[in-house]
């Protein structure tokens, strides 16, 4: 149900973030990360994540990251055993290794469910912290569902086509196709997995004791997926045109060899020159009407967020970031990350009808008589 947002007030997201003050920060974290063999690393993410959301601001009030240097250890401590256990097991034993690797992908989805509690639980703003609901179930479904599906398909195919009594060669032959065109299908199904995705990250995310609701559907997903696939067909099209007004035969009965193969490297370079373009420009054109649609569709006690990103200027600042930091060695790394940051702040906007102050106490009042929530057992960052 969309929201009658006529008499709303525009409340728009501020980033006051400056490159060079961050560069300071960016470098001593990548020195100190260095000098003590990464350990300094979950300082340097409590840093970088401290100055991004001190910086981000809503109602003329910055955002804040809670969490501690070492909640960010612990976790990332456990992952390195977890991996080292897992080389060392498959090195003695690869069927271990492998069982191993089958319960890990198990647990993906309690992974996913805690660090999200865990970053919830350490972003406030004005004092009131975020929360994630623990829905293992639902996050089950949404990612070990898909997976499940998937691989139903496939033994499917290989049950349809391959006969156990009497084999025959017609079988083995339409075997790989039949697992190709069941491979083939899954794409058409991304854009659906991506909104059931999407939905369960935002609606068990509350900001105080309120839920933020989602009001697109799977049909939103799709949209921005067939665009991008028309468009990519038309250019497909555009450089096989490209491609067949080469005269090659010309190129072959020059008698200048030199001047034949200059004229063909120029074609190549345009051509790759163009591949390049047309896939930073699709990838543009995905992010941010796929960003766009999401964030419009997200509303919080029926005051919803409008995110006004422009395909053009993404496209501008994929390609401006990636000679930035190719042509200064990484060393304008900070200063991309700066303008990225402000650019995608300053185009996101909240629209309420109440003012901030008055829902942020009442949030504060509902939140004091829930009483204080329980941590988990093991309060760490499980997301590296």
């Amino acid at each position: 149900m969309q929201i009658d947002t006529q008499g709303f007030s525009e409340k728009p997201f501020k980033f006051n973030g400056n490159a060079w003050e961050y560069f300071g920060i960016w470098v001593v974290n990548i020195t100190l990360t260095v000098l003590t063999v990464g350990i300094y690393s979950a300082w340097a993410k409590v840093r970088t994540q401290q100055y991004f959301y001190g910086n981000t601001q809503l109602d003329h009030s910055a955002f804040q990251y809670l969490a501690t240097p070492i909640q960010i250890l612990k976790g990332r401590l456990v992952a390195v055993l977890v991996f080292g256990f897992y080389y060392t097991l498959n090195a003695i034993n690869p069927l271990w290794g492998l069982l191993l690797t089958a319960l890990i992908m198990l647990l993906i989805p309690i992974i996913i469910v805690m660090s999200m509690s865990f970053r919830m639980r350490n972003t406030a703003y004005r004092n009131i912290t975020f929360r994630f609901q623990k829905n293992y179930k639902q996050a089950y479904l949404v990612y070990v569902a898909p997976v499940l599906v998937l691989i139903a398909i496939i033994v499917s195919a290989i049950l349809m086509t391959n006969n156990l009594e009497s084999p025959s060669a017609e079988s083995e032959t339409s075997l790989p196709f039949s697992i190709a065109a069941m491979i083939l299908i899954s794409p058409f199904l991304y854009p659906l997995w991506e909104y059931l995705k999407t939905r369960f990250l935002v609606t068990n995310t509350l900001f105080g004791t309120s839920p933020f609701n989602f009001e697109a559907n799977a049909i939103n997903f799709y949209k921005v997926y067939l665009a991008a696939t028309m468009l990519l067909i038309l250019v497909v099209a555009l450089i096989s045109a490209l491609l067949a007004s080469l005269d090659m035969s010309s190129l072959q009965n020059t008698d200048n060899f030199s001047e034949a193969m200059s004229t063909l490297g120029g074609s190549a370079v345009m051509l790759s020159s163009i591949v390049i373009g047309v896939y930073l420009w699709l990838f543009a054109y995905i992010q941010t009407k796929k960003t766009n649609m999401i964030f419009s569709n997200i509303s919080l006690n029926n005051m919803p967020l409008e995110s006004q990103l422009s395909v053009t200027y993404m496209f501008f600042l994929y390609i401006s970031n990636t000679v930035a930091i190719i042509v200064s060695v990484g060393l304008l790394i900070p200063w991309t990350m700066i303008r990225t940051a402000r650019y995608r702040a300053n185009t996101l906007t909240l629209l309420s009808d109440k003012d901030l102050n008055h829902f942020v106490a009442s949030q504060q009042i509902e939140q004091n008589a829930m009483g204080e929530e329980f941590g988990d057992i093991f309060d760490i960052d499980i997301g590296l």
